[in-house]
């Protein structure tokens, strides 16, 4: 058997519960808005990044976004890098035909040379393909955490 065509699958699904209406924060809705703009279609941002520590509702946010877009019948999908076997670094790969691509924990990648090239490679790919991606981090892209260059100042493009 050729595996070499093998499609990944997937196994992964969202919390219910993690949805906009379930998300508390400080009285600045400004954030809650944008992302519920995106999911909706309504706002055209090619990329955002949340970054935080841990537990400070970063995944949530995220499958809210895949939730709301969904009821929009926008095509997303959210990849939990945490919960993933990370032998594969093109697994992050070929989500060109995605509405939204949320992809939580990419601060996992770092100082990995291989997963590097494929983050930066996606980045570029759905810029091209204009499908938007959320991501999130528990570091401040602003402080260089990829060893590759290009790929801190691909990371802090977008709000």
């Amino acid at each position: 058997m050729n595996t070499a065509n093998q499609q990944q699958v997937f196994n992964l699904q969202l919390t219910p519960a993690n949805t906009f209406a379930t998300f508390y924060t400080e009285p600045d809705q400004s954030l809650i808005e944008l992302l519920q703009g995106i999911a909706n279609g309504e706002v055209q941002e090619p990329q955002i990044l949340l970054w935080g520590a841990a537990i400070t509702g970063k995944t949530h946010l995220l499958q809210a976004v895949c939730h709301a877009a969904s009821l929009q019948q926008r095509r997303a999908i959210y990849i939990p890098l945490a919960k993933l076997n990370l032998n594969d670094p093109s697994i992050i790969h070929g989500f060109e035909t995605m509405d939204i691509v949320c992809v939580d924990d990419i601060h996992l990648l770092a100082q990995e040379p291989q997963w590097e090239q494929s983050l930066f490679d996606l980045i570029n790919e759905m810029r091209q393909k204009k499908t938007t991606m959320v991501f999130s981090s528990e570091q401040n892209p602003t402080q260089n955490i990829f060893d590759l260059p290009d790929l801190n100042s691909r990371t802090v493009w977008g709000p």
